[in-house]
């Protein structure tokens, strides 16, 4: 333990300044068009800023803000870059698909300039335990699968900025939960076979054709305070999955997208109980690292399995606690005898 003292005090007068870790895509879009002209790219611009605003925010409805309306109209002013892949023929006709990509900061500042509630990138894995049925058959889809089913929930969860994660339906797997376990949404069940997954949320569904050929969903998205069921019921299968993960991804932004305006008290303090190894100092000091809105950190006290971070975070301290919170590294604790150091946050390392 004398080492680990040493060591912490050690590190206290160096700092760590973090690279931003971005969910992929976060602030990109792409849509197909049917020139290269200018005006046929400030034209998609304007959907394409939309669609940015709803991945950042997590909000399904926030095109609708007046606001983002007046915006758009000037959406092509906020891109960095875009590229055009094809031409592809369709008949006569040919299209080429757009990809604009546009400036991180120049869609993080109008969002907190119009005080519009902004999602962080550091964003947490959901796992989807999806059990479809067609005729007499069932499948789980598996990390493997290469199915259309599968590109459609991957297409929509990257439309969305969700981290989504499949099964791989190992032997592990199978030893855990089986498929009619998925298909009755059994809770025990599913939490045991996603611990291996080291993921906090579970998505799971039960996906069935009716005889008038209608498909019908019954969701169930689990996490931290999150408990949600719902049903979709739409005769076009893509647009059956686009509905059932637009809803989850609507539930978890209400839960983790925090207020965009801007905090001038910028450094925080947080106490850490049980870091009792190199390895999980290591680990934490990572983790903390690599959240967008963390700037820099370093050690301020060490002993007794504690430490306390002190931190530079970049606009509302909130945005920190949230992602921190929504992660599956610390858990928050109450202040308490052992807690002798003084701090903003009080966590545990799991």
């Amino acid at each position: 333990m004398k080492f680990f003292r040493f060591f912490f005090v050690f590190l206290s007068f160096l700092s760590f300044t973090s690279a931003a870790i971005e969910v992929d895509g976060l602030y990109s879009s792409t849509i197909y068009v049917t020139d290269q002209s200018s005006s046929a790219r400030e034209l998609a611009a304007k959907k394409c800023f939309v669609d940015i605003l709803i991945k950042a925010t997590g909000d399904s409805f926030v095109g609708r803000r007046p606001e983002v309306i007046k915006a758009k109209y000037d959406a092509h002013k906020l891109i960095n870059s875009f590229r055009y892949n094809g031409p592809y023929e369709n008949g006569e006709k040919s299209s080429w698909q757009l990809v604009l990509n546009f400036d991180p900061k120049a869609i993080n500042s109008f969002l907190q300039e119009n005080k519009i509630p902004f999602w962080s990138s550091d964003r947490p894995e959901v796992i989807a335990w999806i059990a479809v049925e067609k005729g007499n058959d069932r499948k789980v889809i598996s990390s493997d699968n290469k199915s259309e089913i599968k590109r459609t929930f991957d297409d929509a969860a990257f439309r969305r900025g969700i981290p989504l994660i499949f099964p791989m339906m190992d032997v592990d797997d199978l030893r855990k939960i089986s498929i009619s376990d998925i298909w009755a949404g059994f809770d025990d069940e599913l939490k045991k076979a996603s611990a291996r997954y080291s993921v906090n949320h579970i998505f799971s569904a039960r996906i069935y054709r009716q005889n008038n050929g209608k498909w019908i969903a019954k969701w169930h998205l689990r996490g931290l305070s999150i408990d949600s069921n719902w049903s979709d019921n739409n005769s076009n299968f893509s647009s059956l999955i686009n509905a059932g993960i637009d809803t989850a991804a609507d539930i978890m932004s209400k839960k983790y997208a925090l207020s965009s305006e801007i905090d001038n008290s910028n450094r925080i303090k947080i106490a850490i109980t049980g870091i009792d190894s190199m390895r999980k100092y290591i680990s934490i000091q990572k983790y903390l690292g690599k959240m967008i809105s963390v700037k820099s950190l370093f050690i301020t006290y060490a002993d007794n399995n504690t430490m306390v971070f002190s931190i530079d975070v970049d606009g509302d301290s909130e945005l920190f606690f949230g992602s921190v919170n929504s992660g599956d590294v610390l858990i928050q604790t109450e202040a308490t005898e052992e807690n002798t150091p003084s701090a903003d946050q009080y966590y545990k390392a799991f």
